[in-house]
């Protein structure tokens, strides 16, 4: 299942939580974040909606073993933000609230034993991140889970192939509906539209529409989606999961990817992969797989909702002269889409 959908399927949540307070604008829930950080626990923001108040953001502490761990994270947070957490089930149901003051006096069992799994120092492979992961991922933002949460996403952009061709792509989700749209702008590219609506499929193209299968049409689409075409940047963790080896990459020389000073991280006994990041922004500037033969360039960020979403990305396949070059020119999330993507052929 694609990773974003297995967000939108698997809703459920896994062991218990703490989530702090609730805020208007994700860069204050950002901030709320950040101070957790910095007092040992390392949570995600995330963006819901509240009858008859709006959308809010919260901090959740996730996968935390059991009521008791959950209460211990719960005093800890609540003490070093001094702010009011609250204890959630493993069904997501609030069954605590915290104070500041309120955190457990560690007793002697349990005294020498590393923290929970909320906190930065749980096992596993965040023990031994690069010093390249921790900053890239902070300055990234939380790509992945942003862009599955919106009601609404439309992205839109430009991609010039190697040999010249060029076609717009228009990428809309409405809820679980998915609406692909390729037009060409130069040179010899098909047009067509690919829609995923309830438990139907279609493709049209060159006038004629026909019915396709369904799980495999949204396999599509989404390949041409935000995450699909920017996996690494918008998911750097489940990049990190996929490939371990990128959490263990040494730091390297300083240099330059276009006008963009960055300091390169690379294995210690080998070229690839390798990571050029950004000295002043710690954003991802360069890419580099497969000894070489795969260099992927993004530059020109902009921030989208807290989301740093590269406007330029370039990939070279083998030490191609041209590139493969897209131009992202809209990311929209919970914005206007027309009725009429969205409408089943007949």
């Amino acid at each position: 299942m694609n990773a974003l959908w297995a967000i939108l399927v698997n809703a459920a949540f896994a062991g218990w939580s703490v989530e702090g307070p609730s805020y208007t604008s994700r860069a204050d829930a950002t901030e709320y974040a950040r101070s957790a950080k910095e007092a040992g626990y390392k949570g995600r923001v995330v963006r819901r909606f509240k009858d008859g108040a709006g959308w809010e953001f919260v901090v959740r502490v996730e996968d935390l073993g059991d009521g008791d761990e959950a209460a211990e994270v719960a005093g800890g947070l609540a003490t070093a933000t001094r702010s009011t957490v609250v204890v959630l089930d493993e069904e997501g149901a609030s069954v605590k609230t915290v104070e500041p003051g309120e955190a457990p006096q560690p007793d002697a069992k349990s005294e020498g034993k590393p923290e929970g799994k909320g906190t930065d120092a749980k096992a596993g492979p965040e023990r031994a991140m690069a010093p390249w992961y921790e900053a890239a991922a902070e300055a990234h933002g939380a790509g992945l889970t942003a862009l599955s949460e919106p009601e609404r996403v439309k992205f839109v952009y430009t991609r010039k192939l190697p040999d010249g061709r060029i076609a717009r792509h228009t990428y809309a989700r409405r809820g679980t509906d998915l609406y692909l749209s390729i037009e060409p702008v130069e040179g010899e590219v098909v047009a067509s539209t690919t829609l995923a609506l309830g438990d139907a499929a279609w493709l049209t193209t060159k006038g004629e529409t026909t019915s396709q299968d369904l799980q495999r049409s949204r396999e599509t689409i989404e390949r041409f989606s935000p995450t699909g075409m920017l996996p690494v940047v918008l998911d750097l963790e489940g990049s990190v999961e996929t490939h371990p080896m990128l959490a263990t990459l040494k730091k390297g020389a300083e240099a330059k990817v276009g006008s963009d000073p960055v300091v390169l991280y690379a294995p210690a006994d080998s070229p690839t992969p390798e990571v050029a990041v950004g000295t002043k922004d710690s954003l991802i500037r360069r890419i580099t797989l497969d000894g070489g033969k795969r260099v992927h360039e993004y530059s020109k960020y902009e921030s989208v909702d807290g989301v740093q979403i590269p406007r330029r990305i370039l990939t070279r396949v083998d030490g191609a002269e041209q590139p493969d070059q897209i131009v992202v020119e809209a990311v929209e999330l919970d914005g206007d889409l027309p009725d009429a993507w969205f409408v089943a052929p007949k």
